[in-house]
């Protein structure tokens, strides 16, 4: 919906009040105010040229190169911390992030998927640097605008985002999904991703369109014997 509102504005409105102005002063024959008419016009232009086309098509190379060296040759795990108690609501220290980071460094992982950026993980994908560990960092709603405003502050630490996990059509619509990730894209550069769960990529072909690469659930189909 912006994006056509962009389009008119370019395509029709903009033309109009040039053209309007540039009557004026053919008129009033001011030669000065007519150049500059012409430069403020080809200034635009090329700002909608930008937009339009060289713009996206940038940002979708440097996220498509970042993308082929995020998933290659990485050994990954996902990650929650140990002190973590969602019933006792235990928030975990940095020195216990940091005893679990070391410990998953020396069992020979490289990098680690988080869950969520709420506010007790803020600090994790900063501490894994310290341990040369690769992040892609989880947001667990993508209705949360604190969570995906967290995951955009530490973007300086993370080499991607996966957004939403086997929550589409329950937890949210996949216009809300598809929001997100925009955001997300337009905010840090990073390739994106979301978890469903295995037949759900396979069902839905929207999510193949969407996201960088694939990031499924394949422990549910494990369990209902497929």
């Amino acid at each position: 919906m912006v994006n056509e509102i962009y389009k008119i504005i370019f395509a029709i409105i903009i033309p109009l009040l040039l053209k309007v102005i540039w009557t004026k002063c053919a008129k009033r024959k001011l030669e000065k105010d007519k150049k500059a008419v012409l430069l403020s016009f080809l200034t635009i232009l090329l700002l909608a040229i930008y937009f339009e086309y060289l713009g996206p098509r940038y940002s979708s190379m440097i996220i498509k190169n970042k993308t082929s060296m995020l998933i290659h040759n990485t050994k990954w795990i996902s990650y929650d911390p140990s002190e973590f108690n969602p019933i006792k609501k235990t928030i975990p220290s940095d020195s216990s992030i940091n005893k679990d980071l070391l410990v998953l460094k020396k069992a020979g992982f490289e990098g680690i998927i988080t869950f969520n950026s709420n506010n007790y993980m803020r600090t994790v994908p900063e501490l894994a640097k310290t341990y040369n560990l690769k992040v892609i960092v989880g947001i667990w709603d993508p209705k949360n605008k604190s969570e995906i405003a967290n995951a955009i502050s530490v973007k300086n630490f993370v080499e991607g985002y996966c957004i939403g996990h086997n929550g589409l059509n329950n937890e949210y619509t996949y216009n809300e999904l598809l929001n997100a990730i925009d955001i997300l894209k337009s905010k840090t550069l990073k390739p994106v991703t979301t978890t469903e769960s295995i037949d759900t990529y396979y069902k839905d072909h929207r999510l193949k369109k969407i996201v960088d690469w694939y990031l499924p659930d394949t422990y549910p189909p494990i369990t209902k014997g497929v």
